[in-house]
């Protein structure tokens, strides 16, 4: 990303102090802070307070509850391991309910080289770690 792409505005502050604060906090490798720096720009704006309130806080906020899910709940059923990434989950249920639904009962085929990463041992490649993310990016069936 260039520098004046990083000088964007969005509604939480410039693209570049945004990404640097995700990486703090969530501890994402430069690339996927912007990645995910970019999305959180876009956020519906019902859930823009509720995510200030987190980066502010760094509390878990109990709200907004979209669908039936929460930034909490997302993370617990295992959908994401952050909560920058729970909210793009948010955004996207209130944006295409039904798809990202969907995705969310979704059961996922294993195909790894690395059979550990079958039986729970996390061995992805991902700076972000956030195979939760990775899952929700790739091909699912509904079962």
């Amino acid at each position: 990303m260039n520098a004046s792409s990083k000088n964007s505005v969005t509604w939480l502050g410039l693209l570049g102090d945004v990404a640097s604060g995700l990486s703090q906090r969530s501890h994402y490798s430069d690339e996927r802070a912007l990645e995910i720096a970019r999305d959180i720009g876009h956020l519906h704006a019902g859930l823009q307070d509720a995510f200030r309130s987190w980066w502010e806080s760094g509390n878990i906020p109990m709200q907004p509850e979209i669908h039936g899910h929460t930034a909490r709940s997302l993370i617990e059923q295992g959908r994401c391991r952050s909560i920058p990434v729970a909210f793009t989950w948010l955004d996207a249920l209130m944006k295409r309910p039904q798809e990202t639904i969907a995705r969310i009962h979704a059961t996922y085929d294993i195909i790894s080289a690395n059979p550990a990463s079958v039986l729970g041992v996390c061995n992805c490649t991902s700076s972000s770690r956030d195979c939760g993310e990775a899952a929700r990016t790739r091909s699912f069936r509904v079962g």
